[in-house]
């Protein structure tokens, strides 16, 4: 007869992630992989992260996620006021299963940082809890949240500073001119022999009462000896003549206009010898 053997039973080593069960190293990065893979899809479509320095840094809904994933859910221990106004929390991991406590993390909300110094004080107090909510998952899982592809920091360890918020266009400004304006063009005018000038303005007016459109002659005016009183009306005789001389055909109607003007002005001074 076989002597009767004793049989032993050893039972199979096992990692336990949370509530998942798995045999040996191997599986349990077979099924972290396959947990990182359907948390990347859930941050990315719903954007639970944000963008610091180049990076994915998971915002705690994102870490909570994990840990709904896995059966663990965080539970606040404590919240301390520090002396200055700033908040201390203590929050630790449960596993959903049979309650044990599995992890903890603590973070403070501080009155050194800027933005937070000027917030609300239940503010200062949420967010250290948020921080160390955060803290407690990083310290546990934070190798499946990099295998999901993302910092294993969480976003709200990271100074506010930091975070990468979308550029504004800049619109450059025209420079202004530091160069005085340019003057204002005086009315041109024509000059006669004597330096004298006589206004555009006063051949204009003569050719708007005759209506005449021979204005670019009058530059051949010659009226060196005639009084500046005068003027407008030896302009208006002189365009006058122009025009009759022009309405003739004539081939040189400011030669005729000019002998006109010189028959005046000879007149003009036998009546001053007289």
């Amino acid at each position: 007869m076989e002597d009767n053997k004793a049989l032993e039973v050893v039972e199979a080593e096992f990692v336990q992630l949370g509530t998942v069960r798995t045999s040996g190293p191997a599986d349990v990065i077979t099924q972290a992989t396959g947990i990182a893979t359907q948390l990347a899809a859930i941050v990315n479509s719903r954007k639970l992260y944000t963008v610091i320095r180049g990076k994915k840094h998971v915002r705690v809904e994102g870490w909570t996620t994990l840990g709904a994933m896995l059966g663990v859910l965080p539970r606040e221990v404590g919240v301390a006021r520090l002396d200055d106004g700033g908040y201390e929390a203590v929050v630790e991991l449960v596993r959903a299963s049979d309650g044990a406590v599995i992890g903890r993390g603590s973070a403070l909300c501080g009155m050194d940082e800027p933005t937070w110094a000027q917030r609300p004080e239940y503010a200062r107090r949420s967010m250290a809890v948020t921080r160390a909510t955060g803290k407690a998952y990083r310290l546990g899982f934070s190798w499946i949240m990099t295998l999901a592809g993302y910092s294993p920091t969480p976003a709200e360890e990271m100074p506010d500073e930091e975070s990468e918020k979308p550029k504004r266009k800049v619109t450059a400004k025209p420079q202004e001119s530091t160069s005085p304006p340019h003057p204002a063009r005086p009315a041109k005018k024509k000059a006669n022999g004597n330096g004298r000038t006589w206004r555009a303005s006063s051949v204009k007016a003569a050719m708007k009462e005759m209506g005449l459109t021979s204005y670019k002659v009058v530059g051949r005016l010659n009226l060196s000896t005639l009084d500046p009183g005068d003027a407008d009306d030896v302009i208006f005789n002189w365009l006058k003549v122009y025009d009759e001389a022009r309405a003739t055909a004539e081939k040189d109607k400011a030669a005729i206009a000019n002998a006109w003007l010189a028959g005046e002005m000879k007149d003009a001074e036998g009546e001053k010898d007289g």
